[in-house]
């Protein structure tokens, strides 16, 4: 649980070969993709969770009163709804994740745990699922 009782995990969603994918498309394609991601990550969470894109090929979930369970359904739920996408496009998703642990100092450090785990999907190849142990 985190410092005020209540259980937080933090779900990183990150699209591999995007780069190389965006060179070889026109801007309605792009404009596609992310108003497609929008729609089908919103499917994905509830209404209590926080979904930002906070980079330009990646999306950070804030999941209240999410445990390592939780997180596993969360992360399993969103890994479906990109599937129309994966078809369409043959791009793939990482998705790192990172549930609150008391020895985390700061609030960032989940956030950093997040970011790890997903770095960790990335190097084995993407198109993977990471949790921060």
């Amino acid at each position: 649980t985190g410092p005020r009782g209540c259980s937080i995990a933090v779900l990183m969603v990150e699209v591999d070969g995007y780069a190389e994918w965006a060179a070889g498309v026109d801007s309605g394609e792009l404009v596609w993709l992310f108003r497609s991601l929008g729609n089908v990550l919103e499917q994905a969470t509830r209404k209590t969770d926080i979904v930002a894109r906070t980079d330009h090929t990646r999306f950070t979930f804030g999941l209240l009163e999410c445990n390592l369970a939780g997180a596993v359904l969360v992360a399993d739920r969103i890994d479906g709804v990109l599937d129309p996408i994966r078809e369409e496009t043959g791009l793939g998703f990482s998705l790192g994740c990172a549930v609150f642990d008391p020895e985390m100092e700061k609030p960032a450090d989940i956030l950093q745990a997040a970011g790890g785990a997903l770095r960790v999907a990335q190097e084995r190849g993407g198109s993977q699922t990471e949790f921060h142990r």
